[in-house]
């Protein structure tokens, strides 16, 4: 969910879009993968750094790719020899 261009920022129309993935991620059972929570945690990072929507709006994606990541993370196992 990488929406960051050549600059490194986050184009303005990108957020809204991300509100409805983020809301199905937050919803749907998710596997655990260090990949997927890599970059979940990634697209959060994107989504704090940002200052192109409102506050609202953002808590909201904030939120769900948090609940989305604890969901995955929650899954991963690790084996201990």
């Amino acid at each position: 969910m990488d929406c960051s261009n050549d600059t490194g920022r986050v184009p303005d129309d990108a957020f809204p879009r991300l509100s409805h993935p983020a809301e199905v991620l937050a919803s749907v059972s998710l596997p655990g993968s260090f990949d997927l929570v890599s970059r979940l945690l990634e697209t959060l990072h994107n989504a704090v750094q940002s200052t192109t929507s409102t506050d609202v709006d953002i808590s909201y994606i904030e939120q769900s790719i948090m609940s989305a990541v604890e969901h995955s993370a929650e899954k991963i196992t690790v084996r201990v020899s």
